[in-house]
């Protein structure tokens, strides 16, 4: 037989002498349904593996109505929480034979349709995401396409459908009380895109955690990050801040936070008990770091196991 050829059900059929619709059936994993003996389910997987036989995945979908994908859209992949959540929703789906197909938006409406879109094409049986400003009406095409999605990280309050986050408000409520009991109260606050619903709770958290202290909010300690020009971004504001003598800075997300402690090493800043750093998540760039990181850290198994 011509090993570049492609082993059908037909060609494993035609070595055992048997119908192709047994095989199919065996591999289909409906002998017992169709009572086969279970010596020639045996028979025919062991030829089938023998013979190289290699099931098609877009046919199977055709005839089961499902291909056993989930499309993940990540905020950005080069953020080390998107990355942990994907390494834990891929582990999560696999328990139940299910293949991930990965895909990031880099925050961009654009490129979180591009892969909506893309894996609706695919096929895939359902989509987790996270969603970006300005997605509402793309989830909404999901769901119309009856396609399960689920929403981490961030919430569309105008789409009814299912989310998995953590509460965060109240962490960030409580990460700014623990540095303000501490005695710190000229803090600067630094954060992303402050439209997105979880950035929106988080900043919720922090001004009620001023408010009961009786702290005046001051604009001028509120900075928003470039995200297409990030490291600059971060640095720019953290050396406007030291000008200002703050002293603490509060990070919103992993990657503000560490870009935040590069800025100071490289102006020689170190945390002491009169100037801190906090931050939401706990990347592990904070355990090399050179002085202490407070910080929310999210339970991500949790939270890939729920979201699948």
């Amino acid at each position: 037989m011509d090993k570049r050829k492609k082993i059908t059900l037909s060609d494993v059929a035609a070595e055992l002498n048997i119908s192709s619709t047994v095989v199919s059936m065996v591999l289909n994993g409906r002998a017992k349904k169709y009572r086969i003996s279970e010596a020639v389910e045996q028979n025919v997987r062991r030829k089938a593996k023998e013979m190289g036989y290699q099931p098609n995945s877009l046919a199977q979908g055709l005839r089961t109505g499902k291909t056993r994908t989930i499309g993940l859209i990540l905020g950005d992949v080069s953020n080390p929480f998107f990355s942990k959540i994907a390494s834990c929703v891929e582990k999560e789906a696999a328990r139940y034979n299910y293949q991930v197909m990965f895909a990031s938006s880099d925050e961009s409406s654009e490129k979180f349709e591009r892969a909506a879109q893309m894996f609706l094409s695919k096929q895939v049986d359902g989509l987790i995401v996270a969603p970006t400003e300005n997605s509402e009406k793309i989830i909404m095409d999901i769901v119309k396409n009856r396609k399960p999605v689920v929403l981490i990280d961030r919430i569309v309050k105008e789409v009814p459908v299912d989310y998995v986050q953590i509460d965060n408000k109240d962490a960030t409520y409580r990460l700014a009380n623990l540095i303000i009991d501490q005695g710190f109260k000229k803090i600067a606050y630094m954060t992303v895109t402050h439209t997105l619903s979880n950035f929106q709770e988080r900043y919720l958290g922090f001004k009620q955690a001023l408010d009961e202290h009786n702290i005046p909010f001051d604009s001028s300690l509120f900075y928003e990050v470039d995200f297409f020009n990030f490291q600059k971004s971060v640095r720019e504001g953290v050396y406007q801040f030291l000008r200002m003598g703050i002293d603490a800075i509060y990070c919103a997300s992993n990657r503000i936070g560490t870009q935040v402690l590069i800025a100071l090493k490289e102006r020689n800043t170190t945390l002491t008990e009169h100037f801190t750093v906090v931050s939401f998540d706990n990347p592990d760039e904070f355990k090399l770091a050179y002085c202490p990181v407070s910080c929310v850290e999210q339970p991500i198994p949790e939270i890939s196991e729920k979201a699948v």
